[in-house]
Formats: C-alpha cells, structure tokens, sequence
C-alpha cells in the first residue's frame, strides 16, 4: 500500500492502490512535494519514479529514482537507487547513486556507491566499491556502457624497396 502524507497534516492522508508489478510514476502534485512511504507490508517488482521523497520500507526488485529517500531499516531493494539525498538504514545489492548519500550503523550495502558526498555511521556493512564523482546522478554504470569492440590487427607484408632486388 502506498501513503502519500502532504505536507500540512496527517488528515490530508490519500491512499493509492497500485498494482504488484510494473513501473509507478508520480503524476503532477499541487502545492508543495508530498512524501511517499512505501510501507513495510509490500513487496514490489518494477521500477518506481518520482519527483518527492520517498520513505521506503518494503520489498522492491527493480530502481527507485526519486528526489530524495530513506531507505528503513527492515527494508531491501535489489536494483539501483537514484536520488539527490539517500540514506540507507536497511539492505541495498546494487547501485546506489547519489549526491548525498548516508549509509547509518544498520545498513547493508552490496554493490556499488557514485556519490559526491558519503558518510559512513560505525556498524554499517559495505561490501563493493565507492567511487566519489563529480554528477552521481548522470555517472554511468559498467552495464550503461556499451563493449568496445576489439581491434582487429593484420600484419602487412613488408614492403620492397628497389635497392633490395
């Protein structure tokens, strides 16, 4: 089930039924960003986008990308994160790319980090590699790039000279 509190209270609370697979796309919000709390109950395979904050505490294979996230500590995703701000509580295998990303004492990372700034509570467990770049959220990944092609290398004849003959 998917929460949406806006801003200005817990009485403007609007529930979204949404399908157990597929992609979610946040549509056009009045007002200000309303935060989006997936809760602990759903498990989810697809992609979801948008443009708020998420707080996540479900189950998901598949990418998030959003404008900033929590991620709960009971929580897993299996897939790539994107948001300007993450900050990782629970478990993440994949990529996480992010301008500010925050890995506190319970997380479990395991895979790859791009970020412009990381910060590191004591007791997290990070297994893969983190790599500081400039535009985390454009960097792209090993499986974005497409394979160089190997060069292909003939030896010529060596060619003769008059004097040789």
């Amino acid at each position: 089930m998917f929460i949406a509190k806006p801003d200005h209270g817990p009485k403007d609370t609007a529930e979204i039924n949404a399908p157990s697979t597929g992609s979610i796309t946040a549509g056009d919000r009045p007002g200000k960003m309303a935060r989006s709390i997936i809760c602990e109950d759903l498990s989810f395979t697809g992609n979801i986008v948008d443009i708020g904050e998420i707080e996540f505490l479900g189950k998901l294979e598949g990418d998030v990308q959003c404008g900033s996230i929590l991620i709960g500590e009971k929580a897993q995703i299996i897939g790539t994160v994107t948001a300007e701000n993450v900050v990782v509580r629970g478990r993440v295998a994949g990529l996480i790319k992010g301008r500010r990303v925050t890995l506190e004492a319970q997380a479990r990372v395991e895979g790859e980090i791009h970020y412009q700034s990381l910060g590191m509570e004591h007791g997290v467990h990070f297994d893969g590699t983190g790599r500081r770049v400039d535009a985390p959220l454009m960097a792209a990944t090993a499986a974005e790039v497409p394979p160089v092609e190997a060069a292909r290398i003939e030896l010529l004849p060596k060619p003769r000279t008059e004097a040789a003959e």
